[in-house]
């Protein structure tokens, strides 16, 4: 397995950018940003800091890229060490093999300031 590449941009704000890491920060592309494709993208990190008393913010954005995606699957492994007949209707066994499982809400990086 290959590690994630991360990559850090900066920008000079004149405002506090708390809303821009409240709004974007644990979240993945919903459509293509930047070149990369959708889903492909982790906002891992906004910060910002002001040292002329918050006319502006020395502000970092943190991604790590994933060039699959950072959508997961689901995969079912019975007591018996095997996964279960995907034609199985039994009630009890929710997860279909193969389904995607969003673990990271997606949003539109359009609202970033880039």
């Amino acid at each position: 397995m290959r590690p994630q590449s991360t990559r850090a941009l900066q920008k000079i704000l004149s405002y506090d950018p708390q809303g821009l890491a409240d709004t974007y920060a644990g979240k993945i592309n919903s459509s293509l940003w930047q070149g990369k494709a959708a889903k492909t993208v982790l906002c891992t990190a906004i910060r910002g800091y002001s040292d002329d008393g918050g006319d502006t913010y020395k502000t970092t954005f943190e991604y790590q890229y994933n060039s699959k995606t950072w959508v997961g699957e689901a995969v079912f492994i019975k007591d018996d060490g095997k996964p279960p007949d995907t034609t199985d209707t039994d009630s009890e066994r929710s997860i279909v093999l193969g389904n995607p499982i969003e673990i990271y809400e997606t949003i539109g990086f359009s609202g970033l300031p880039f």
